[in-house]
C-alpha cells in the first residue's frame, strides 16, 4: 500500500488490498517479451533508452506481427475480468 509523504496530499488513488492486478495491453506484453533480450544484447543502454528502442520496434510492427501480443492481452483481459468478479463477490459478502 502506498502511503503519502507526511504533510502532502496524495493525488493518486490507493489500490484496494487484495484487488487483482490489471490486465496487460498488447504493448506491455511485447515490452515484457523483448526487454530481457535487449538488455542481454545491449547492457549499456539506460532504462529510458531501452523503452525508446522497444517503442520504436513496436511502431515498426505490422498488425500481423502484433497479433500474438494482442492475443496475450485478450487472454489476460479475460483473466482480469474473472478475478475481478471473484474479488467483487468476496467484497460484497
Amino acid at each position: 500500500m502506498i502511503t503519502p509523504i507526511e504533510g502532502r496530499k496524495s493525488t493518486r488513488s490507493q489500490k484496494e488490498p487484495g484487488a487483482p492486478k490489471r490486465a496487460v495491453t498488447p504493448y506491455i506484453a511485447f515490452f515484457a517479451a523483448k526487454r530481457s533480450q535487449i538488455l542481454k544484447d545491449k547492457p549499456e543502454l539506460k532504462f529510458g533508452e531501452v523503452g525508446a528502442l522497444i517503442a520504436q520496434m513496436w511502431n515498426g510492427l505490422s498488425d500481423e506481427e502484433k497479433a500474438p501480443y494482442v492475443k496475450i492481452a485478450e487472454q489476460d483481459k479475460e483473466r482480469y475480468a474473472q478475478e475481478r468478479a471473484e474479488y467483487e463477490a468476496k467484497k460484497a459478502k
